[in-house]
């Protein structure tokens, strides 16, 4: 055929015109020549070729793919470069979409392993966020090690499954206007009736759908107060530091005797805006009370919880399915922690409890003794958390308590670095509510609660 055109200017004029245009210009190029032997194949090259200019005068898409080293969601210098590369073409305009898919290789748990995906599809969107892409315009997924492109049989076939696929959907036409209205859906009733609202001033609830009467307790603990009174900690059973979300308990009440409902008892609680991380990277904790020192520290469970917002306020939503169950707290982990250590420098006083209060961050860490009126706490890293407040509880040799509480930079140190309580600051300091145990010890032997002076 005279005047032949090669294949690479044909799709270069196939991507530059709109599909009608396509349709004239290859059906003049393929009828050119009817007695030409190849005649079915370009037929079917046609047809193809058609049908992918079609849907791409629609939209356009390109896919990116970036990796991370084992057990981690730190972008390296590469991925930076490729996520910098695609948001510099995106900051031109233009309608679009990216999305954000995180997985990992098969080293670990299930569970372990749809977090560390759904953190590195995270730290990608962090990126392009930096590079001024509005987070609307991104959707994250995750599938941890569901979906690997290689069969993790060798350290470089686990390398290609920890990755993030980058999409970006770049739309060419406007979208055609509706012809009919669109139907609006009712927004769902506020509060619900067939789940419980907890109210922070409130603590009875009635069971929804179960008899009058029928009631159960749910006790929100929310600031390091309400902690410390509870005897609770921010601790967990193999001592990682932790900073609350949100503490609850709940026991049936009223004439309900049995602990399992008729059914599951859906839950919505506020969340708490005082903790350090946001409550979509909290987990769900069970309370197991520490058998040396009495405290309830928590142990980590599956994550059966969601979030919803209503009116401008986000709720953890959970199923209660045994109204006995033990407490639980929405909780993160800390990045960090240090050794502080706390003595008393008077054999006069004696320490009977030490702990480590964030008040703005909802922490509380308790004191391990290690010596008399020595005690050890595995405070928050300073560089990720505020400056703690040292609550100390004590009693002189005639057994007058005394409470004391004291931010830890206004406490001096010795040579060995241990920050030093002195006489004087508990001569300042008021007298404290005992605990039960104290009640009935003073009941024994009463000997008032006047402040303590020497």
């Amino acid at each position: 055929m005279s005047g032949q055109i090669k294949w690479e200017e044909l799709v270069k004029r196939e991507k530059s015109l709109t599909h009608r245009n396509c349709w004239l210009f290859i059906s003049v190029y393929f009828w050119n020549d009817q007695t030409s032997p190849c005649m079915n194949t370009r037929f079917y090259l046609f047809m193809s070729l058609w049908v992918v200019s079609f849907f791409a005068a629609g939209q356009q898409s390109t896919h990116q793919v970036v990796y991370f080293r084992t057990d981690s969601y730190q972008l390296d210098e590469h991925s930076c470069q490729t996520i910098d590369s695609i948001s510099g073409q995106l900051k031109n305009g233009g309608d679009y979409a990216i999305q954000l898919v995180g997985h990992t290789d098969n080293v670990g748990t299930n569970e372990y392993n749809h977090e560390l995906a759904k953190n590195r599809a995270i730290a990608v969107q962090n990126r392009f966020v930096s590079k001024n892409i509005p987070p609307e315009k991104i959707a994250i997924s995750q599938f941890g090690e569901l979906q690997p492109v290689k069969d993790n049989e060798s350290s470089f076939q686990r390398s290609q499954n920890r990755r993030v696929e980058i999409r970006v959907i770049i739309q060419t036409v406007a979208p055609a206007i509706p012809t009919e209205e669109p139907v609006l859906q009712k927004a769902p009733d506020w509060p619900p009736t067939d789940a419980i609202v907890v109210d922070y001033n409130q603590q009875t609830y009635q069971l929804p759908g179960d008899k009058p009467g029928n009631t159960i307790d749910i006790d929100v603990i929310t600031n390091t107060a309400q902690m410390e009174f509870s005897n609770f900690t921010t601790i967990t059973n193999n001592q990682e530091l932790l900073t609350s979300n949100l503490m609850f308990c709940y026991k049936p009440s009223g004439r309900t005797t049995n602990c399992i409902p008729a059914k599951p008892v859906k839950v919505y609680i506020p969340t708490n805006n005082r903790a350090y991380c946001e409550p979509v990277k909290a987990f769900l904790y069970d309370a197991v009370v520490d058998s040396i020192s009495g405290r309830t520290v928590w142990k980590r469970i599956p994550s059966d919880f969601t979030i919803e917002e209503h009116n401008r306020v986000r709720y953890f939503v959970i199923y209660l399915t045994n109204l006995c169950g033990p407490c639980k707290n929405f909780d993160c982990k800390m990045p960090h922690s240090t050794p502080v250590r706390v003595k008393l420098k008077s054999r006069r006083f004696e320490l009977t409890k030490v702990s480590a209060a964030y008040p703005e961050t909802n922490g509380l860490l308790p004191g391990q003794a290690y010596a008399r009126n020595k005690y050890l706490i595995l405070s928050y890293d300073p560089e990720v958390q505020e400056v703690p407040f040292i609550s100390v509880k004590g009693k002189t040799k005639t057994d007058k308590y005394f409470g004391l509480k004291v931010k830890l930079t206004a406490l001096k140190r010795d040579k060995n670095g241990i920050y030093i309580l002195t006489k004087k600051l508990i001569r300042k300091s008021k007298p404290r509510k005992l605990t039960p145990e104290e009640r009935i010890k003073q009941a024994e032997n009463p000997v008032g609660e006047a402040p303590v002076k020497e």
